[in-house]
């Protein structure tokens, strides 16, 4: 059933038998109703909550939307319907303000749709000229030590026809890009923002068309300026590009480098040229132990520094699959699958597990998700490409610097040979005409030219500080029929011409007469364009205009680090520290042997086991016998353990902890959080010597043992903690230790726990956890202290915890200075 069928079944069922019980229960489950974007509304969804909300005194519906965006009549969005909505209500408000643009920008908006008595063509959308806020009056576009105007259009002074007027545009705006980014690299262009200079770059930049042809034609035009761009088009989904499936394919074989077939396989696709001469016998065996080499590497990589980096050395570095293939097909797929890489890393932002990004990226290509586009839409603004987008797309975001090469060639829409639609313009309602008698296709045509004149609007108030707009006298021969009813073909020859100036002969004069210091009229003539051209050559030997090459790509490769994966960086340390403390185990699953905490099985499963329990524990009610046997089950432990699970866990809960004599089981679920996960931000790269000095100096555990060494580190360190909860008005952390220490109590007490933290390096585990709340608690507690606030850290040795016989508990609060000096290092 799709959303179309649900809003016909509700509209009927609203106006049948049951339809006012309907209205009064919707009405008592939302009595307030904000509709968003109003003008982008059907008549259909307006008649659902006009039966509703209309005339209902204890309820109120809010209507918010603008008829001069109202652009989305292709997808059933009806301007007449907003229009009929505004005329059935009684208060109406108006915003005055524009929030987004600078003034000169806004000004030039102004004066252009001021032009007119009636810009929008129809009575009813009254443009009403806006007003800049005080903090964009000092907003502005400086080149050359000039303020450049909102609006410039460049103008073609002669009569062309509509190719060649694209052509030529589409070369002007390469060009004025190219330039505008040569002098930002001279710091003679910026944009000023109150006193603030930033320097343009090329992500500032956005050009709006109306398809992918027009984007096509300017593509063409940059790569002959060396500048980099991507054109989002509203139906673009990356995960269902090739690229994505032989990125899958890539994934697979570096998950399992051993599997030569699969590998071979692999190497057939298309973004590969392989010289099939390593496949001969007596290369073939080499060859692919070669890439069985490479490929480890790279699953090392991923590992350790994500798919971004992984991908990044495959194909921007090492170039060893390529065979230095440097076709622009080859670059365009790699820069498809270096896209999805980053897209790809900041969504399985917390999966740890390849295996599992792999099946998720499955999953985007058999079942493509829409709600990627938005997080694609995120991303495309951290490319440092120029962004070609459509008006529709553009509609609500916002853009520095926006190009309209070509919006003085959109046409109305063209009279075809079936019947025409149009609205009644005294009650709204759609009617079809099969005769075309010329009242109605005259009505047919000025809806198509509003909404021209609405997406102009759109697409003229995406910017920021500027907009140049091509324009020239174009021959539009196809549309002589049209001529017959309506004097102008296109929004901006109406918008800029008065009253029954229908003629093109005198278009320079018409746009001169606009001019003032907020628009601004520049003229292309051919030899200008050709001396351009050349001072544009002489830059790029003089090294001025930025290069944008292959193996430049800006993309941001975020690290994720673990305490884990700090502590596997000592194993050289950990496995030589003391080799006596390396216990043989007993044979537990021995028959005949009393079952006990010190002889309850062993081993990461195990501790697995332990923590999902206490994880879905209610602390201040009994243990579920269910719980323990299901827990159990699942890692094939058997069940009769259930009995000793189930009393040891009771006197977890009932031992009182640390010098508080904290007790688990007084402690309720409003009071605790468990599994809290955590991102510690990393600004600037710091190294294992730093760190090692703050830890050194501040805690007396970390002062006696060897100085930690690890990679630099830059990007999140990550950690869950077990257990954090609020005991006597102080917060604390619990983690459990499922380690086995020995085969009774003795070897739980305070002596052994320090040599086991000692060795597992569980300073900084601690030092870490409490950092991580400490970042936390400040975020969320108003006149929040270290000391008041924060109890400590408890590391609790499970086996070794009993009533009767003090053990298993280790309690620290890390000095604040200590905390401090780190909470400086990770800012």
């Amino acid at each position: 059933m799709s959303f179309n069928d649900l809003l016909n079944i509700l509209n009927k069922e609203l106006n049948g038998i049951s339809g006012d019980q309907i209205s009064k229960d919707i009405r008592n489950l939302f009595p307030v109703v904000l509709v968003d974007e109003f003008q982008d509304t059907d008549q259909q969804q307006y008649n659902i909550f006009k039966k509703i909300y209309m005339n209902q005194s204890k309820h109120i519906i809010f209507l918010i939307g603008d008829p001069k965006q109202s652009i989305y009549s292709f997808r059933g969005a009806n301007i007449f319907t907003y229009l009929q909505a505004s005329s059935e209500i009684k208060k109406c408000y108006t915003l005055k303000n524009n929030w987004r643009s600078s003034s000169t920008m806004v000004n030039s908006v102004n004066k252009l749709f001021s032009n007119r008595t009636n810009p929008f063509l129809f009575k009813n959308i009254i443009f009403r000229p806006i007003f800049y806020t005080i903090k964009k009056i000092n907003y502005h576009l400086i080149i050359n030590d000039k303020i450049k105007s909102g609006i410039t259009f460049w103008y073609i002074d002669k009569e062309i026809s509509i190719n060649l007027y694209k052509k030529k545009i589409a070369h002007q705006c390469a060009y004025k890009i190219c330039k505008l980014i040569v002098l930002g690299q001279k710091n003679k262009a910026f944009l000023y923002k109150n006193g603030k200079n930033k320097k343009i770059t090329i992500s500032d930049i956005t050009i709006l068309v109306r398809n992918r042809y027009e984007s096509d034609i300017l593509q063409k035009e940059f790569i002959k300026f060396n500048l980099p761009s991507i054109y989002l088009s509203k139906f673009d989904n990356i995960f269902e590009t090739q690229e994505a499936k032989e990125l899958f394919l890539l994934l697979k074989s570096i998950l399992e480098p051993n599997k030569k077939k699969r590998i071979v396989n692999f190497l057939a696709s298309k973004l590969f040229n392989i010289n099939l001469s390593y496949f001969d016998n007596d290369k073939k065996k080499y060859f692919i132990k070669k890439i069985i080499y490479k490929f480890t590497k790279y699953n090392y990589i991923w590992k350790r520094k994500g798919i971004l980096n992984m991908l990044e050395t495959i194909f921007l570095k090492d170039f060893f699959l390529l065979q230095k293939n440097n076709s622009d097909y080859i670059k365009k797929k790699i820069s498809n699958i270096l896209y999805l890489g980053e897209l790809i890393q900041k969504s399985c932002f917390n999966i740890k597990n390849n295996k599992i990004i792999v099946k998720w990226l499955l999953k985007q290509i058999t079942y493509p998700n829409k709600d990627l586009l938005n997080k694609q839409n995120k991303l495309h603004n951290d490319i440092n490409k120029i962004k070609i987008m459509t008006i529709h797309k553009a509609k609500g975001l916002q853009f520095p610097i926006v190009w309209l090469p070509f919006i003085s060639s959109n046409t109305l829409d063209s009279i075809n040979n079936n019947g025409i639609i149009f609205h009644n313009r005294k009650n709204f309602e759609i009617n079809i005409d099969f005769k075309k008698k010329d009242e109605n296709v005259k009505a047919f045509l000025e809806e198509s030219l509003s909404e021209n004149l609405r997406l102009l609007y759109v697409a003229l108030t995406r910017s920021i500080f500027h907009c140049s707009i091509g324009i020239s006298n174009i021959k539009f021969n196809s549309l002589k029929e049209q001529n017959l009813y309506l004097s102008y073909n296109t929004s901006l020859n109406f918008l800029i011409k008065n009253k029954n100036n229908t003629s093109n002969i005198n278009l320079k004069k018409i746009l001169n007469n606009l001019k003032n210091k907020d628009i601004s009229i520049k003229n292309l003539k051919k030899k200008k364009i050709i001396k351009m051209n050349k001072i544009y050559k002489e830059e790029i030997k003089n090294k001025y205009l930025l290069k944008f090459k292959n193996q430049n790509f800006n993309y941001k490769n975020k690290i994720l680090l673990s305490y884990s994966q700090i502590k596997k960086q000592q194993d050289t340390y950990l496995n030589n520290l003391n080799n006596n403390y390396k216990y043989k185990f007993l044979n537990f699953n021995k028959k005949n042997i009393k079952k006990s905490q010190f002889n309850f099985p062993i081993g990461k499963n195990i501790g697995i086991i332990i923590h999902s329990i206490l994880e879905k524990l209610n602390f201040t009610k009994p243990i579920i016998n269910n719980l323990i046997k299901k827990e159990l089950m699942k890692k094939n432990i058997n069940s009769s353990w259930n009995i000793l699970l189930i009393k040891w866990l009771n006197n977890i809960l009932q031992t009182p902890l640390g010098k508080n004599k904290i007790i688990l089981s007084k402690i309720s679920n409003e009071n605790k959080k468990t599994e809290f996960e955590f991102f510690l931000s990393i600004k600037n790269f710091f190294s294992s010597e730093k760190f090692n000095n703050i830890i050194n100096k501040y805690d007396f555990i970390s002062n006696k043992l060897p100085k930690l060494n690890f990679q630099k580190i830059k990007g999140f360190l990550t950690g869950i903690i077990d257990l954090i909860f609020l005991w006597d008005k102080k917060y604390y952390i619990i983690d459990y230790k499922t380690n086995w220490l020995g085969y009774s109590n003795k070897y739980y007490q305070k002596k052994y726990l320090k040599k086991d933290i000692c060795l597992n390096r569980y300073d900084v585990q601690y030092q870490i956890y409490t950092l991580a709340l400490h970042k936390y608690l400040n975020y969320r507690i108003v006149n929040y202290n270290y000391e008041n606030n924060f109890g400590g850290i408890i590391f609790l040795y499970i086996r070794g915890i009993h009533k009767k016989i003090k053990g298993g508990i280790w309690e620290i609060k890390p000095s604040y200075k200590l905390i401090n000096e780190l909470n400086k290092l990770f800012y």
